[in-house]
């Protein structure tokens, strides 16, 4: 049996993630001044939410 794939994005998709994520990790770190472990975190927290 050929492995299946899971998930299919476009590029648009990808990148609008990409930049949300990019997004979560400056404002949490600039903006609120959190170390960046957390923002780490909140940022797999979204991308986890995203694939489910």
């Amino acid at each position: 049996m050929p492995p299946r794939i899971l998930t299919h994005i476009s590029p648009q998709q990808a990148f609008i993630i990409s930049a949300i994520v990019i997004a979560i990790m400056g404002v949490t770190m600039i903006g609120f001044g959190w170390v960046p472990h957390l923002s780490l975190i909140l940022a797999i927290c979204v991308l986890l939410g995203i694939g489910a």
